[in-house]
C-alpha cells in the first residue's frame, strides 16, 4: 500500500508491505478431471483429490522452498521437492529436484468420438508411476532464463489394461522406464504474470522422451513453445492475444505420452467437454478486455493478522476467440474433431484478486454450434 503525505510543503511517500507467512499447511482439494466444466456434469465426487501440502519457503534463510504433498482419492500421490534458487555468487543458477510416487484405480486409456474411455481396477492399481526430476535454472539478465530438465520416470499398468489399450505403452508391454532430458528457453516481460495487462511472455522448449539408455523406451521429440503479447489500448481497454503449440518429430507415440488439445488450459474454449488425442498441435487465443473495476483493496475488521485482513480485486469484462488444430495419425478414425480447424468466440467476466487468484465465468459457441457456460480458475494467458 503506498500512502503519499504532504506537510508544510514536503511530500512523502510512505510503502507498507506485508510480508506473507514462510509456512503454510496448505489443503488439497482438487478434481481429478480435465478441467471443472467435465467434472460439473457428473459431479462425480470419486473423482476428487485430497490431502496436504506443506510449504516452508525462505527454507535456511536463503529463499529456498521444501514442499511435501499427501495426497489420496482419485490420484494417490506422495511428494517432496526442494527449490534452491541461487547456487553461485552471481546468484543465477539455481536448482530443483522432485522425487513422486503416484497410484491410480482408474486410468483414461484412449478416446472414441473425442471423449475419454476409463478403466477401473477394483482389487488393485490401475497404474503405477514413480518420476524422479532434477531441474537447473539459469538466469540470463533480468528478464530471461533457461531451464535443463533431467528426468526418470518408471511406470506399469495391470494386464486387463494392457489388453485393452497395446499401444499405451511402447512395444505392447504392461511397462516402462525411462529418462528424458529437456531444455526450455523463457523471456518474461509481463507486469503480473498470473494475470498480466501489459507486456509480453514467449517460451520454447525441446524434450526428448526416451535417451536409448533402458529397454522398452518410448522414442519420441518433441518442440514446444508459447508466445503472447499484452496490451493497454486506451484507458480500460486492454487487448491480449497468444499462440502455443507442440510439434512432434515421430508419428507414433505410445498413448501414455501422447496428449493434444482438451486438457486443462490448452483447449479451444467453448470444446471444455472434448479431448483431441494427436501427435502435433496449434493453438491460438485473444480476448479484448474492458475494466469493469479497477484494483481495489478491501481491509476486512474480521481478522486482526493483516496478512488475512486485506483483499485486492478487479474485474474484466471480456470478448474472446479461440482457434486450434490438432494433427493427429494414430486415432483420428474414431475421433472426428482432429485434423480440422476448430474455433469459438463468446463473453466472460474475470475476477482477480490477491495470492494470485483468477475465477473466469465465460459463455461460448463453438464452431459445431454448441452453447454453453464455463467455469475457469486461470488466466486464458
Amino acid at each position: 500500500t503506498i500512502i503519499p503525505t504532504i506537510q508544510e510543503g514536503i511530500a512523502k511517500v510512505q510503502i507498507v508491505l506485508i510480508e506473507r507467512w514462510y509456512t503454510w499447511p496448505v489443503p488439497i482439494f482438487e478434481i481429478a478431471e480435465t478441467n471443472f466444466n467435465t467434472w460439473w456434469l457428473s459431479k462425480d465426487f470419486s473423482r476428487l483429490n485430497y490431502g496436504l501440502f506443506i510449504d516452508r519457503e525462505n527454507f535456511r534463510g536463503r529463499k529456498e522452498a521444501l514442499r511435501l504433498k499427501f495426497q489420496t482419492g482419485y490420484t494417490s500421490q506422495y511428494a517432496i521437492q526442494y527449490h534452491i534458487p541461487y547456487l553461485n555468487k552471481k546468484q543465477n543458477l539455481g536448482l530443483e529436484a522432485t522425487i513422486s510416487y503416484y497410484k491410480n484405480r482408474e486410468i483414461v486409456y484412449g478416446t472414441l468420438d473425442n471423449k475419454r474411455l476409463f478403466y477401473n481396477s477394483y482389487d488393485s492399481p490401475a497404474r503405477n508411476e514413480f518420476s524422479s526430476r532434477l531441474v537447473f535454472s539459469y538466469r540470463h539478465g533480468f528478464y530471461n532464463s533457461s531451464f535443463l530438465s533431467l528426468k526418470f520416470q518408471s511406470a506399469s499398468i495391470n494386464d486387463t489394461l494392457a489388453m485393452l489399450s497395446e499401444d499405451y505403452f511402447p512395444n505392447n508391454e504392461a511397462s516402462t522406464q525411462f529418462f528424458s532430458l529437456s531444455y526450455r528457453f523463457q523471456r518474461d516481460r509481463r507486469d503480473v504474470k498470473a494475470y498480466p495487462l501489459k507486456g509480453y511472455f514467449f517460451d520454447a522448449e525441446i524434450l526428448k522422451l526416451g535417451l536409448g539408455m533402458l529397454n522398452n523406451e518410448p522414442d519420441v521429440l518433441f518442440l514446444k513453445g508459447s508466445a503472447s503479447k499484452f496490451w493497454k489500448l486506451r484507458d480500460k481497454w486492454f487487448l491480449a492475444t497468444g499462440i502455443k503449440g507442440k510439434y512432434g518429430f515421430t508419428t507414433y507415440q505410445p498413448y501414455y505420452v501422447q496428449r493434444g488439445l482438451g486438457y486443462f488450459n490448452e483447449n479451444v474454449r467453448g470444446f471444455e467437454y472434448y479431448v483431441i488425442d494427436g501427435q502435433s498441435w496449434g493453438l491460438g487465443r485473444a480476448s479484448l478486455k474492458y475494466e469493469l473495476l479497477k484494483p481495489e483493496v478491501y481491509i476486512s475488521n474480521s481478522f486482526r493478522n493483516n496478512k488475512f485482513n486485506t483483499m485486492h480485486y478487479a474485474f474484466y469484462l471480456n470478448i474472446l476467440a479461440d482457434a486450434g488444430y490438432v494433427d493427429d495419425k494414430l486415432y483420428n478414425k474414431l475421433n472426428p474433431l482432429a485434423n480440422q480447424l476448430l474455433y469459438s468466440t463468446g463473453i466472460g467476466l474475470d475476477f482477480v484478486s490477491f495470492y494470485d487468484m483468477v475465477l473466469r465465468f465465460e459463455y461460448s459457441v463453438n464452431k459445431l454450434g454448441e452453447k454453453g457456460f464455463f467455469i475457469n480458475f486461470t488466466a486464458p494467458l
